[in-house]
């Protein structure tokens, strides 16, 4: 019996960045399950702004049978540096998403523009997001065109959920609802019925795609 293996390979800013990228994976891999997903995942990390949202491209899997892909995730390398801290009055304004504690680097690596916590994070959420893509789960083509905003920004709130209840790498429940709070604040005041449903996507009340999007439709639009 052949076990099933998910390769991995970067292209990055230079070789000590995607050392230290491809020292996370054996633990992302395993704690996500990629290899019932994926054959080979291509991370592709350039320089481009770190608030631009990562994107993923699928192809078939080279060689095999089956419904495992090949996935590419393309993000800025700026996703997985080091938070700067803030002080005095500008640090307020700072969005919470920008913000974690407890950042480190250990002993055995180091690069200026690398931290394995925030790595850890980054890939976590999102290679769980694409996996929740290629299963069917979060995808976008049942959803209609006025919710689409909105339900990225819940499916995001599912994901990090779901980590959090594993004790996975994700994001924190300060910085995920401080993003929810900006978007959906963007269509107006804010109502209870929000911050009940955020509560229900994050603690796995609602988890499937049809649960997002039914609740949306009860919410303002964006």
């Amino acid at each position: 019996m052949v076990t099933e293996t998910t390769q991995w390979d970067c292209q990055g800013p230079d070789p000590e960045w995607c050392r230290l990228a491809g020292s996370l994976f054996p633990a992302v891999t395993a704690n996500l399950e990629l290899s019932r997903y994926f054959s080979r995942v291509h991370l592709w990390a350039d320089e481009s702004p770190a608030e631009e949202s990562p994107w993923f491209s699928f192809a078939p899997a080279q060689g095999e049978e089956g419904d495992r892909r090949e996935l590419t995730l393309f993000c800025s390398s700026r996703s997985f540096a080091p938070v700067r801290n803030l002080q005095g009055p500008e640090s307020a304004a700072k969005q919470v998403w920008e913000a974690r504690e407890g950042a480190w680097l250990p002993d055995n690596g180091h690069h200026r523009d690398f931290d394995l916590d925030q790595g850890a994070k980054f890939l976590h959420h999102n290679l769980l997001l694409a996996r929740d893509l290629a299963s069917g789960e979060g995808q976008l083509d049942r959803v209609p065109r006025e919710l689409v905003e909105g339900f990225q920004a819940a499916w995001e709130v599912v994901v990090d959920g779901r980590l959090a209840r594993q004790s996975l790498p994700g994001y924190s429940l300060a910085e995920r609802r401080a993003r929810f709070s900006r978007l959906f604040s963007s269509a107006g005041v804010l109502l209870p019925d929000h911050w009940q449903v955020f509560q229900s996507l994050w603690e796995g009340g609602l988890s499937t795609g049809g649960d997002v999007r039914a609740v949306l439709r009860q919410l303002p639009q964006l």
